[in-house]
């Protein structure tokens, strides 16, 4: 049986978000493009929030994705989800 290494708590501190924590996680890696597409919007009530940020860069790795703080290092749905979000709007916008 695997031992479960889920800390009970972790703190991250990035004052620009998730933006930040991307661009302090790229270092120095070539971007493709200038800016790094982040957002957040909160649902209404206060009852969560959903924060993302996107680039694409010269590497030819993966970087991290994460649902509820827990990484998913073999994706999932809401990876999937928002991928096929985005090559829908970046479709729109092109035609």
């Amino acid at each position: 049986k695997e031992k479960d290494t889920t800390p009970a708590k972790a703190e991250f501190h990035f004052p620009g978000g998730l933006k930040d924590y991307l661009k302090a996680s790229l270092g120095d890696e070539f971007q493709v493009t200038r800016e790094i597409f982040a957002g957040k919007s909160d649902r209404q009530g206060g009852h969560g929030s959903l924060e993302w940020a996107v680039t694409w860069f010269g590497g030819d790795g993966f970087l991290n994705s994460y649902c509820n703080t827990i990484p998913t290092g073999e994706g999932g749905t809401h990876e999937a989800g928002f991928r096929n979000v985005l090559t829908r709007g970046l479709r729109a916008y092109a035609e």
